[in-house]
């Protein structure tokens, strides 16, 4: 059985953002699935104070768990206040989930992200 949960800054939190290559901060927000061990981590970050930036998820996983790693962070980011939403990449699995192409990557408002597909 799999959780995914947000960890917090802490020495455990940087040992696995280390291991996965996560591009991970001080003050960005990080969930981690674990299923025994910590198997993957999805980074949300601010993007130049204004927008909440999907950064990625990192670890070694099937595509069917990046997926669902991928649509909790943008569950957790359309509960925020309303806010944009920014991916800094171009990609037809975004655009299925709401975002366009805007200044090289892609955005949605995160009160207007599908997850029904």
């Amino acid at each position: 059985m799999f959780t995914i949960k947000e960890w917090q800054n802490g020495d455990e939190l940087q040992s696995v953002c280390k291991r996965l290559h996560a591009d991970y901060e001080e003050d960005d927000r990080a969930f981690v699935l674990v299923e025994g061990e910590p198997l993957a981590v999805g980074i949300l970050s601010l993007y130049k104070g204004t927008k909440v930036l999907l950064k990625g998820v990192y670890g070694d996983i099937d595509e069917r768990y990046r997926d669902l790693m991928c649509r909790s962070l943008l569950f957790f980011a359309s509960n925020m206040n309303p806010i944009t939403v920014r991916v800094n990449e171009v990609n037809d699995y975004y655009r299925a989930l709401g975002f366009t192409e805007k200044e090289g990557g892609m955005e949605v408002n995160n009160k207007e992200i599908r997850f029904e597909h």
